[in-house]
């Protein structure tokens, strides 16, 4: 018998998270925040300060008039990357989705705010 991946496939753990946290009353948009939560992405970043990466505002401010880098920076979080934010590697997450990497960097990307 095969090991059943952490994410169920074709979007199921997505659409099984909306189904639970929309009649909540949770907005779409803050799937990203629970999904970091739910990959353990605080484990290495925080909100304001820098952790063992940077902070989530340090990426957000970095990004905020390039949306058009979402794309991308799903696939960094998913395959992992080194010198973007200092020496210390972003160790690669290959079984996270991209449709949950995409959100996860929207909800980072939304936390910029106005200069």
């Amino acid at each position: 018998m095969t090991a059943q991946p952490r994410g169920f496939r074709n979007g199921a753990r997505l659409a099984a998270l909306a189904l639970l946290c929309l009649p909540a009353g949770l907005p779409a948009d803050e799937l990203g925040e629970l999904l970091l939560d739910d990959h353990g992405c605080y484990t290495c970043h925080a909100y304001e300060q820098r952790g063992i990466g940077p902070s989530l505002a340090a990426i957000a401010k970095r990004y905020a008039d390039q949306p058009e880098m979402a794309g991308e920076l799903a696939r960094r979080t998913i395959a992992g990357t080194v010198g973007a934010w200092g020496d210390e590697p972003m160790r690669p997450h290959l079984g996270l989705p991209e449709d949950e990497a995409l959100l996860m960097v929207f909800f980072v990307l939304s936390l910029a705010t106005d200069p």
